[in-house]
């Protein structure tokens, strides 16, 4: 069996590279988008401070003309050479800030292409992300599942979430049960749950466990707790192995146990009479099931 728990552990190592490929993608496209945002925001404002300029210039302009209109009108005439080379240097000027106002029109207009594309193409990313992530790490775990199976010589495979399972109550040594439990709870496919009336919108909507903690918990849930549970493992085996592994709340298999096979704190779920299975409690979790790419969830189901 120790040859099992050591495909565990490679069954969460492989899933927290991905969840860590995950974030770093998501990082560097935010930074990606803020840095383009940024620059667009800085020739903004370099457009305004030129169209200041050309402003001004024509102001400049207009008065060097009315100054030298003055001059040749007046009685008796006088030397306009001065007020001459005056419009003619405020005509350099205004060429020169059009010129100017134009460049940074043009640089807006070039980097606004630039950050539509930019975000079109960070949203096909984050797309493939969320469609490609979670459908490898489903893929890893059936695969180091069969691993495990191998290693460990057991006839069937070892079951992670998402995977029919048989088993019998936890510790008890009683003969397989029917399809579709997992030691004191039920597995039930997560497409057949109705969790429209939730509020859970997004890793945002985490506030009681953080995002990145409910993710931990999904992958420790299929990676080691629920293979260990069809096993007939029960609460104290994990309390034990959480004290050998150093680990702690939220982040320990026991608070997972806790979480999705405890009386009190397991999902529940109620079954109407037309088959649908509503939440009771457990929307975040289900949700985290869903980004995660599992088919299957430990619940309690009323009927």
């Amino acid at each position: 069996m120790g040859r099992v728990e050591v495909s565990d552990e490679a069954i969460g190592a492989v899933v927290s590279a991905l969840r860590r490929l995950e974030s770093d993608l998501e990082i560097a496209l935010t930074t990606s988008t803020r840095e383009l945002r940024d620059a667009v925001e800085e020739v903004e404002s370099e457009l305004r401070a030129r169209q200041r300029r050309l402003d001004l210039a024509g102001v400049a302009l207009a008065r060097a003309r009315a100054e030298l209109d003055r001059c040749l009108g007046a009685e008796p005439p006088h030397d306009c050479s001065g007020p001459a080379a005056a419009v003619q240097a405020a005509e350099r000027a205004l060429e020169s800030a059009r010129d100017g106002h134009r460049a940074a029109t043009e640089a807006r207009r070039q980097l606004r292409s630039a950050e539509q594309r930019s975000s079109r193409a960070a949203a096909r990313a984050r797309a493939r992300i969320q469609a490609e992530i979670p459908a490898a790490i489903t893929v890893c775990r059936r695969s180091m599942s069969e691993v495990s199976t191998y290693l460990d010589g057991s006839e069937s495979p070892v079951p992670v979430a998402g995977t029919a399972v048989r088993s019998g109550p936890v510790g008890s040594g009683a003969p397989p049960a029917p399809v579709g439990t997992l030691g004191p709870v039920e597995l039930v496919p997560v497409a057949s749950i109705d969790s429209s009336d939730g509020t859970v919108g997004g890793p945002g909507s985490f506030e009681k466990l953080s995002w990145p903690d409910a993710q931990w918990s999904t992958d420790a849930l299929s990676a080691v707790v629920s293979p260990a549970v069809s096993q007939g493992k029960g609460r104290d085996y994990f309390i034990e192995r959480d004290r050998r592994e150093s680990r702690s709340a939220p982040r320990s298999y026991t608070a997972v146990y806790d979480g999705y096979f405890g009386a009190d704190t397991a999902i529940k779920l109620s079954q109407g009479p037309d088959g649908r299975l509503s939440v009771t409690n457990g929307y975040h979790r289900i949700w985290a099931a869903r980004q995660a790419g599992l088919s299957q969830i430990p619940a309690r189901v009323r009927r």
